[in-house]
């Protein structure tokens, strides 16, 4: 976002084609030495999570797609991610291409915020980091109520009468 605003002609005016190009390859290049790293053995914190919450790089493997391009437009996650799929044996091409498309998705919407918000970043910048975190609660939620819902019913598969 703060590249965007730097786009702006008020703060400098810098190409804004040249600066996009500049956030896409460097994002892309970022999660593909996430996922070659990933491809080297997981790291603790990927243990931990794997402990922790059994089957995660299995579900990641059934939907790498959605997965990889919800991953980009999450702070935390866009840095974890790359070493998650790897880590899910998610073919490289189908992570690469997609995460291509997500980054130049989440690269073009924060650079056209940040030169569209010109000097009301630091609001933009605010707002947009809010939206972040409900939208994490939110699908931390669904995966809860998911699994209530599976446990219930294979509660009620095992309690009929033969």
């Amino acid at each position: 976002m703060t590249a965007g605003y730097l786009t702006h002609p008020a703060h400098g005016g810098h190409p804004f084609a040249a600066v996009l190009a500049t956030v896409i390859l460097a994002t892309v290049a970022g999660a593909n030495y996430g996922y070659v790293r990933g491809r080297r053995g997981l790291g603790t914190a990927l243990r931990l999570l794997e402990d922790r919450h059994p089957g995660t790089l299995d579900r990641v493997g059934t939907r790498p797609r959605t997965a990889t391009f919800a991953a980009q437009c999450t702070g935390c996650l866009r840095t974890l991610f790359p070493r998650v799929a790897a880590g899910a044996r998610v073919p490289y091409r189908r992570f690469a291409v997609t995460n291509l498309a997500a980054a130049c998705t989440w690269g073009a919407g924060l650079l056209l915020a940040g030169h569209l918000a010109g000097t009301a970043l630091d609001r933009v910048r605010t707002v947009s980091s809010l939206v972040g975190l409900p939208l994490l609660l939110a699908a931390l939620a669904g995966c809860v109520l998911c699994r209530c819902l599976r446990r219930r019913r294979s509660q009620r598969v095992s309690n009929r009468p033969l």
